[in-house]
């Protein structure tokens, strides 16, 4: 991702938007777009991905569960099992990696596509093979915008941004390398 905020060389500098995706201008936010025929877990997780756009950018996007009346720029969230929009999209041509999803534990990738659909020009693409996946990819998006994921445990509170670009145009996540993940917790007594 490129901020406007970024000045590893002491020098002032601010990235064009080329081909990557502008998550954020300075004023405005895309439309996050969420089946609502998508897993519970799915559509739940968009409100995290609201919350933490309006973090690093203090403009709150519009969670919508049509495509009606999307924004020109829009994040599109889903997983390839539920959301009927993704797989329009895997059906159209312009997301044929989200094939190697299917069937897969824990995946996820983010793309940005260009015309996806009907009246949107540019689209970052988050699906995941199942909801797990899918919502790892969204807090994938979150950590590369710079949220922590210690926001909440470790009240690390995220830089405003002036502008975000997401210039990575694919990136991937196959499955994890152990299955079953989780934190043991010594809480017996002494």
């Amino acid at each position: 991702t490129g901020t406007g905020d970024d000045n590893s060389s002491g020098e002032e500098s601010v990235e064009e938007p080329g081909d990557g995706f502008v998550l954020f201008d300075g004023t405005n936010v895309p439309d996050i777009y969420v089946s609502a025929e998508d897993y519970p877990q799915v559509v739940r997780v968009a409100d995290d991905l609201q919350l933490d756009v309006e973090r690093v950018t203090e403009h709150k996007p519009e969670i919508k569960n049509t495509t009606d009346d999307l924004s020109q720029l829009a994040i599109i969230v889903g997983s390839v099992e539920k959301s009927p929009v993704i797989r329009d999209i895997m059906d159209s041509g312009k997301l044929d990696e989200a094939q190697q999803l299917k069937g897969k534990w824990e995946s996820y990738l983010l793309k940005i596509v260009d015309e996806p659909i009907e009246g949107v020009d540019k689209a970052l693409v988050i699906a995941g093979s199942d909801k797990r996946g899918t919502i790892y990819g969204v807090y994938d998006l979150s950590e590369q915008i710079g949220v922590s994921p210690w926001y909440y445990w470790g009240d690390i509170t995220p830089k405003v941004q002036s502008q975000i670009i997401i210039d990575q145009p694919l990136k991937m996540e196959g499955e994890p390398s152990v299955k079953y993940r989780g934190i043991f917790i010594n809480d017996e007594q002494a």
